[in-house]
């Protein structure tokens, strides 16, 4: 109970304190973008890895060696709970944007925090826009910055870059024929698990 207090306490005093430096970085953001990035990157790791030891997370690294140092790449995950962010964003090299859910959007402050670090905001009431959304991530992935996002939104950016013309009808119907029933009830496990390499064609 203590250190979920201490966790709650740091995120919002850094909200709290670091709107000084927040709205400079705002300020610079257009005239000297490549700066913004590297102090809101700096601030941001530093905070999650302070965050990380008041809540007395050990993190242990596999595979490092294997991600690219000379391109951006698609990070996808579990998503098993928010911690992924401060793990993630604290243990990959280089600029790394988020596929967050549109709610977070409206939380003053972290909103513009998010959006200084590149992270893209995903309405899933909404087909349309969670496809634009999408494409959007992959053109952040060409002009330099990696992205992680969870496991469907991964699969249908790789979808969209192997059939850039596929409609989102077309993309919905994949994603139910590429789908694995898992026994559960349906409520429970919508379509099923996705297969991923079915799915792209692979």
């Amino acid at each position: 109970m203590i250190r979920f207090i201490l966790v709650i306490l740091t995120a919002f005093l850094y909200l709290i304190l670091s709107i000084p430096v927040l709205l400079v970085l705002l300020l610079i953001r257009k005239k000297k973008p490549e700066v913004c990035d590297k102090v809101s990157r700096s601030l941001i790791r530093w905070i999650f890895r302070v965050i990380l030891f008041f809540s007395g997370t050990k993190i242990t690294v596999k595979g490092q060696e294997n991600i690219p140092k000379d391109r951006a790449v698609l990070y996808i995950g579990n998503h098993r709970s928010y911690f992924d962010i401060l793990v993630t964003y604290t243990t990959v090299p280089g600029s790394c944007g988020f596929v967050a859910k549109k709610e977070l959007s409206r939380i003053p402050l972290l909103k513009n925090w998010m959006d200084l670090i590149h992270c893209l905001f995903l309405d899933r009431s909404d087909i349309k826009q969670g496809l634009q959304m999408i494409l959007s991530g992959c053109e952040e992935i060409k002009s330099g910055t990696s992205m992680s996002t969870p496991i469907v939104s991964g699969a249908v950016a790789l979808l969209l870059e192997r059939f850039p013309d596929m409609s989102n009808k077309d993309v919905k119907l994949r994603l139910r024929e590429s789908s694995v029933d898992i026994g559960l009830p349906r409520n429970q496990q919508g379509w099923g698990l996705l297969d991923v390499g079915k799915m792209i064609g692979k």
